[in-house]
């Protein structure tokens, strides 16, 4: 295949102080790199634990590691032949490690930038990958079916779940239960001692079907995990202790989708990442849900990705939120002027209703649904980088 010269362009915003401001980037980013095909979609970022560095990778089969400081480019790591699916850094941030539809799990040295081993993790795709938060477990799945778990210092595999199509995994913050999402729309809470399923959750589309399970992420606390599923305008929120439905979060913005999700280090907000095909509006948008008691509301939207947003990553201060896209950027968001939901004013929002499931004890809880044309803040970037 023939090799394409790209740029990869990280741009960092800002909040506007009122929803249709436009924001001009703080910072432009360009690397060269080597692509192969015609390949240019961004598909995984991750910060290091210490907030000092970006990785990004996707399908051109590089890994870039950027000093978030200076916006200066560190490194490229090659060694992967199918692109790269997942990233995540080891908890010392020495180590990071990635996953790719190779079907391998690589471990990367960050001091010397070089390879370290290479876990032939699955016979095809591997989709998934989360390492336990005491940096001890790599859990990653794939299109096999299985979900693999080895220990980080010797390497050896330690078990094996089977599952269906695994396209997403997350560890609980005390590392004693593994999330999987797999592609018929269900999720598994499992507990990583015994290795077996604790709980089962599936939830329709608002026309009653079922779609993957795109993204996964426990709370801070332990006490939500967040979901989101392809051609679902809804993030939902679940109680991982029962099982049960806790809330669902609306989409609002005309033929939108959730694909990625975060939560802050601390848990006061919760980013979505997204898709839309709206002929009136190019952007790609992100939405910022702030805590507010028991209620979550839309404080702020992100616009300025021309495509899906793959990946939605906090830095570990929760003062900035980075976004990786099939548009062929990264971008890097200053957040630290959104404005925190005040309880009080929720109670003259059109709020929504999502009711729990019978018989796991929770109560109703009321969600705000906010008309993004009203929302507080808005983050944009609209200015436009194209790939040769």
């Amino acid at each position: 295949m023939s090799k394409l010269l790209v740029s990869l362009c990280i741009v960092f915003g800002a909040v506007s102080a009122a929803p249709n401001q436009e924001i001009k980037p703080l910072m432009t980013l360009t690397g060269d790199g080597q692509l192969v095909g015609v390949c240019k979609f961004v598909k995984s970022v991750a910060f290091s634990r210490d907030g000092n560095i970006l990785a990004s990778g996707g399908w051109d089969n590089a890994i870039s590691l950027w000093d978030v400081a200076t916006g200066r480019k560190l490194a490229v790591l090659q060694g992967h032949t199918l692109g790269v699916s997942a990233l995540s850094f080891a908890p010392d941030g020495k180590t990071l490690f990635s996953a790719s539809p190779d079907g391998t799990v690589k471990l990367w040295d960050i001091a010397s930038k070089k390879s370290t081993h290479t876990l032939h993790a699955h016979s095809t795709t591997v989709y998934a990958l989360a390492i336990s938060p005491n940096g001890k477990t790599i859990a990653a799945a794939g299109a096999d079916r299985l979900i693999d778990l080895w220990d980080a210092g010797t390497l050896a595999n330690v078990a094996s779940y089977d599952d269906t199509f695994v396209v997403s995994l997350a560890f609980s913050p005390d590392g004693k239960r593994l999330a999987s999402g797999n592609s018929e729309g269900e999720i598994r809470v499992w507990d990583v001692s015994t290795g077996k399923v604790i709980h089962r959750m599936k939830r329709k589309t608002k026309d009653d079907r079922l779609t993957m399970v795109d993204s996964l992420g426990f709370s801070p606390d332990g006490k939500e995990l967040a979901s989101l599923g392809g051609d679902d305008k809804l993030a939902a929120l679940w109680n991982p202790d029962t099982g049960g439905l806790l809330a669902t979060l609306d989409l609002p913005l005309a033929a939108v989708y959730g694909i990625s999700l975060a939560f802050s280090p601390k848990g006061e907000m919760l980013a979505v990442g997204t898709v839309t095909s709206d002929e009136q509006d190019k952007n790609h948008v992100i939405y910022l849900f702030g805590r507010a008691g028991e209620k979550k509301k839309l404080v702020a939207l992100l616009r300025g990705h021309t495509s899906l947003v793959q990946c939605v990553a906090f830095g570990p201060d929760g003062k900035t939120l980075a976004s990786a896209s099939y548009d062929g950027t990264v971008r890097l968001w200053d957040i630290t002027s959104v404005r925190h939901p005040n309880p009080a004013s929720l109670d003259n929002q059109r709020d929504g209703e999502a009711n729990a499931p019978e018989g796991d004890g929770s109560k109703k809880q009321i969600v705000a649904m906010a008309d993004p044309r009203h929302a507080p803040s808005a983050l944009d970037a609209r200015q436009e980088f194209q790939i040769p």
